[in-house]
């Protein structure tokens, strides 16, 4: 296996380790509230966001370099710009491919080091070094950390954090996974990539505790035990979530059946490789036309309903993660793609440039006629930009 730490597992119980460690509960307050300070009045008076000259390339590459702060990569233009375990470990490979592994080791570092100190993994880290979840606890932040790790080989963070990161293994199989159903809990909704939606138990939720299992598994066996060894959840993953032709967003008989993030999760993940499987998933993509006006929109316009949206995005941003275009997931898709047909991957790739070239930077989301950043309400400024996701495209381009 990958990692070694010693014979014996060292264990360390949840509650008593964030007992006895961080800040109190009373300073944690005190530091969200500052988050909050800073990043409401950035959201009210829509900045301006920096456009960089040269070709889409260019573009990409000073987004990135504009990303590292010296400490940490930001995920995306202020107000934004914090730590995401979910955007680091997307673009992770892609930074250590362009050569900045260097910087992302530290950025890993300096991450484990605030989860330790207030001894919880979120989805985010403030500027000001506090973890905190938007807007709960994901399926994937765990997930995202181990991948990390495996990917930069951080045999350290596993020497320094060995006890803390169990301790969190156990946590994270504790509040998600379900032996009734054998599956992510029922009771709650555990986001992953799209993160303001609120169904429960979706494909990919239960993709990303599958992922979980199978990195515990393969390369983390000889340093961390995993509480789900030896349970089949991928019999379970492909029986509910597999209907022959893609698969579906949720088994719960409510809308969408179809979702473009939930369907091409597992083949981004590596945790379903079949070539049969993705190319009769690109073709219902294309049919259903969630690559249109290019990749990738989240929902059609009948499968889309706002009431399944978190409180906030209801009331400041209606149809954020509808039937708008997401930047995130596209360029994996056009990866995809390329194993299928790569005519149409090319295709989808030079949409991007396009785009790209036009807006001068790495836009979040766009509205669904893929002419303009989403805007949200009059006093939300919806779309971030200068998004660490320009990674991805490093290579395609």
């Amino acid at each position: 296996m990958l990692y070694t730490i010693g014979s014996t597992h060292r264990r360390l119980k949840y509650m008593s380790f964030n007992e006895r460690v961080g800040p109190s509960l009373v300073r944690q307050m005190v530091l969200l509230g500052q988050e909050g300070a800073r990043i409401v009045p950035q959201h009210i008076r829509t900045p301006e966001p920096t456009r960089y000259a040269g070709s889409a390339r260019d573009i990409c590459r000073a987004i990135v370099e504009k990303r590292w702060n010296g400490v940490y990569f930001e995920a995306g233009e202020s107000p934004i710009n914090q730590f995401w375990i979910r955007d680091f470990g997307f673009v992770l490979a892609d930074l250590m491919r362009a050569g900045y592994e260097e910087q992302a080791r530290q950025s890993l570092q300096w991450a484990m080091q605030q989860y330790a100190l207030y001894g919880r993994v979120s989805t985010t880290i403030a500027p000001n070094s506090l973890p905190f979840n938007v807007y709960s606890y994901a399926a994937d932040s765990m997930v995202w950390l181990l991948q990390s790790i495996k990917t930069l080989q951080a045999q350290e963070i596993l020497d320094s954090y060995g006890d803390f990161l169990q301790a969190q293994v156990d946590a994270y199989v504790a509040k998600v996974y379900d032996p009734k159903t054998n599956g992510v809990r029922r009771d709650r909704h555990f986001p992953t990539i799209k993160d303001m939606i609120t169904r429960r138990a979706t494909s990919s939720s239960n993709a990303f505790l599958l992922k979980f299992q199978e990195l515990l598994d393969n390369d983390f066996a000889d340093s961390i035990e995993n509480p789900l060894c030896g349970i089949d959840l991928r019999s379970t993953f492909l029986e509910r979530f597999w209907n022959g032709k893609h698969f579906i967003d949720n088994d719960s008989g409510k809308r969408p059946q179809l979702s473009g993030d939930t369907a091409i999760i597992p083949f981004m993940l590596g945790i379903v490789s079949d070539d049969k499987m993705l190319a009769s998933t690109i073709d219902t993509i294309r049919d259903a036309g969630f690559d249109h006006p290019f990749a990738l929109r989240y929902h059609v316009a009948e499968d889309h309903d706002d009431r399944d949206l978190e409180l906030i995005a209801q009331a400041v941003a209606p149809n954020f993660q509808g039937t708008t275009v997401w930047s995130m997931l596209g360029p994996r898709y056009i990866q995809l793609a390329a194993r299928v047909d790569p005519a149409y991957a090319k295709a989808q790739l030079q949409e991007y440039e396009q785009w790209i070239l036009r807006e001068g930077t790495y836009v979040e989301v766009f509205e669904p006629d893929g002419r303009q950043p989403y805007r949200g309400r009059p006093f939300y400024h919806g779309a971030h930009t200068g998004m660490i996701w320009a990674a991805e495209m490093l290579e395609l381009l």
